[in-house]
């Protein structure tokens, strides 16, 4: 028989342990069936495991103690099914508890099916979606297969399987007002072999956040790694690591250094003249369409990466003429959904870089660009921004005008996500406070000088 065959007669018969979700004795299971291990390892693709899966747990939360299992269990951020697989209900592995369960109602074992997939699909995960303004959860919930098309920017449908073998639709664009579990291929948890090479796993932490990974980061990453006893933003199970994407992109803040060349006032006075201290994001505000493109209903988290280029940065850190523009290292603003859905202002408090002097002119003026991440990349593409910004102020009562440098600077992204646009920062402008408000239309961002 086709490994693909195989699959369809084991995917039929997942269909048929869904119609008796509500039983729980043996008397109530429909008639035995039989099929050979070889077919649990035949599938196709991720949608079609996601699937299987979200059928056998929906059925299995007939059984009340596997639904207090799944509650209990499943953080809001989520867990790989390989490691939900080497917990334990009742004292046995998940998958020898779903095993003796089914025999019982003299059905095919599922426990190959359950750890073929999951190492298969390292990165599928199961989350907890836990509906605004509900208090508490209910005994039994529903469970949404998530497939990849689903992750889409545009407009997608999915069915909602209820434990009571009833469905009901869902979209990737309005949030539903129940709670629910999520299966889908999750790339909020990156999955690599606990054996890797250093220099390989630096490579794959380059790769997995498309940007490029200080030493320091790396090296601190490397020693979670390698010491067992190092459990943040790290699980593991077996010959497998898994790092929440998350605290990987914090992490990345501590890249770049914060140092500037030496200070040049403003011939204007200005706030940043009372202080050299960092540059910072104090809140931003999302445009709710445009966070829904990136940050769907169903991630705890949303992650924005913040481009910084100088428009006329005449050395760099060493003290090397390299002209201009100058890009800093990426800064990632993280924070839950819910606390920026629905065009809530988010207070990150996110530092940046110190100003870069123009000698014997002004401040240099510089340009934020932001990148809603999505969890799920595309394929890479990149954006242009021009640079000719213009400062306007007055000098002993009469207007100045002064041009920069007029360039082009490209930065990349990928195609699921969504470049939010930018906008410049000027040396005069208001720091104090909350400083000033800049706004692309997509996102407006408040920037101020450190105390």
């Amino acid at each position: 028989m086709k490994k693909q065959t195989q699959f369809f007669i084991w995917l039929s018969i997942v269909l048929m342990i869904s119609s008796f979700s509500s039983c729980m004795h043996p008397i109530d299971a429909p008639e035995k069936l039989m099929l050979e291990e070889s077919a649990y390892v035949s599938y196709q693709n991720s949608d079609q495991a996601i699937l299987a899966v979200s059928q056998l747990f929906s059925s299995l939360q007939a059984v009340s103690s596997f639904s207090d299992f799944l509650i209990e269990s499943i953080p809001e951020e989520g867990i790989p099914l390989k490691v939900l697989c080497h917990m334990e209900i009742e004292g046995e592995f998940v998958p020898d508890w779903i095993d003796e369960k089914l025999k019982a109602w003299e059905m095919v074992e599922a426990k190959g099916v359950l750890l073929a997939i999951s190492s298969a699909y390292p990165n599928l995960s199961i989350s907890l979606f836990h509906a605004e303004g509900k208090t508490g959860l209910p005994h039994r919930l529903p469970i949404a297969p998530i497939p990849s098309h689903f992750q889409q920017q545009e407009y997608v449908e999915v069915q909602l399987l209820h434990t009571d073998g009833s469905r009901t639709t869902l979209n990737n664009e309005e949030e539903p007002n129940q709670s629910m579990l999520v299966i889908e291929n999750n790339s909020s948890w990156f999955s690599i072999p606990i054996d890797i090479e250093q220099d390989a796993f630096t490579e794959f932490l380059s790769s997995t956040t498309d940007v490029d990974i200080c030493e320091e980061v790396a090296s601190t990453w490397w020693k979670k790694l390698s010491d067992p006893s190092q459990h943040g933003g790290m699980l593991r199970s077996e010959n497998m690591v898994w790092i929440y994407r998350t605290d990987l992109l914090e992490s990345l803040n501590s890249c770049g250094s914060a140092h500037s060349v030496d200070e040049n006032p403003s011939f204007v006075p200005s706030d940043r003249d009372t202080r050299e201290k960092r540059e910072q994001i104090v809140k931003v505000q999302v445009s709710p369409s445009e966070l829904s493109k990136f940050c769907k209903w169903w991630k705890r988290d949303c992650s924005i990466e913040v481009k910084t280029d100088f428009a006329n940065k005449t050395v760099d850190n060493a003290g090397n003429d390299i002209g201009s523009p100058v890009s800093e290292p990426s800064k990632f603003i993280n924070g839950r959904r819910r606390d920026m859905k629905n065009g809530k202002i988010f207070r990150c408090n996110q530092d940046m870089f110190q100003w870069r002097y123009l000698q014997g002119v002004h401040g240099d003026p510089y340009v934020y660009n932001f990148i809603g991440r999505h969890h799920n990349p595309g394929q890479t593409t990149k954006f242009s921004f021009n640079f000719k910004p213009e400062a306007e102020f007055k000098l002993l009562g009469i207007p100045v005008n002064l041009s920069v440098l007029s360039t082009k600077i490209d930065h990349s992204f990928t195609t699921a996500d969504a470049h939010l646009g930018g906008d410049w920062v000027y040396y005069e402008d208001d720091a104090n406070g909350d400083g000033s408000m800049y706004t692309t239309g997509s996102i407006s961002f408040w920037v101020k000088e450190k105390e």
